[in-house]
């Protein structure tokens, strides 16, 4: 194709972030056709006007910059009595048979450890932090934690040596989080929680995405996996049923949990 012009050009590379959140400067000079330094030079100018945020070997859009950065204290009060309730149906619903689950780091995954039964014989396998100290208190929960590098902003461990660990590891559950869905996948903030995901849903019999419905139709810097990789999505009813087409149309079960009864001042 003819080459554009620069102006034309970044309006064109800021409506492929809008779809995708994120590209390579490597995957944008050989859609353009043009050096990566001309493409640097875009996204520096772009930076200048605040629409997008440059990162390694890449960049984001402002979006999706913006659901990586905030850090987990942040995200935990975001909408808190629709993720308790969606923690609460996960765990009354999920638990399978083996008892061996994981538990993704995230605020609403990380409720699910507060939601688990009273005497629930499980073995529970995570590399969260707040998770970790959930379950510590409960003496009848065997709990294992995979090490790492640890990331304040998710309060959590990530890198090869917690992705070695989940090779060797069987669990029948995975309650798996995301700060983003739609019909191209599941997707999250950065490179190291993706890796970690990854080897999770490798790890497991089946996926559970617990998300809130803010989380559908947008993306995020990382793809963590397509949308097969799911065996059930739990979200509450506040979702726009047109975004649940992608998900109907594979025969992924999908449990839309009720929020009506929730007051505006327990959010």
């Amino acid at each position: 194709m003819a080459e554009l012009s620069a102006p034309a050009r970044r309006a064109r590379l800021l409506r492929m972030l809008e779809e995708s959140g994120y590209c390579t400067t490597a995957e944008l000079a050989v859609e353009f056709g043009v050096s990566e330094m001309t493409i640097r030079r875009d996204i520096s100018r772009l930076e200048g006007e605040s629409t997008v945020r440059s990162v390694r070997g890449g960049v984001v859009s402002v979006s999706a910059a913006s659901q990586g950065g905030r850090d987990f204290a942040e995200r935990s009060e975001t909408s808190r009595s629709v993720k308790r309730l969606l923690a609460a149906r996960a765990a009354a619903d999920h638990l399978p048979g083996n008892g061996i689950i994981a538990i993704d780091a995230g605020t609403t995954t990380g409720m699910v450890a507060t939601s688990l039964p009273a005497g629930s014989q499980l073995h529970v396998i995570t590399h969260s932090l707040p998770v970790l100290t959930a379950i510590a208190s409960l003496p009848e929960v065997e709990l294992t934690v995979l090490g790492g590098t640890f990331h304040a902003t998710s309060l959590s461990f990530s890198g090869p040596m917690t992705t070695a660990a989940i090779s060797h590891l069987h669990v029948g559950t995975l309650f798996l989080g995301a700060s983003g869905i739609n019909d191209r996948g599941v997707f999250c903030g950065n490179d190291y929680d993706a890796g970690v995901k990854r080897a999770l849903i490798e790890a497991a019999d089946t996926v559970v995405l617990v998300c809130d419905s803010s989380k559908f139709g947008t993306t995020a810097m990382a793809r963590v996996a397509a949308l097969d990789a799911l065996d059930h999505v739990i979200v509450d009813d506040a979702v726009d049923p047109s975004l649940l087409v992608s998900l109907q149309g594979r025969g992924i079960p999908v449990t839309l949990v009720p929020i009506h009864l929730i007051s505006e001042d327990s959010q």
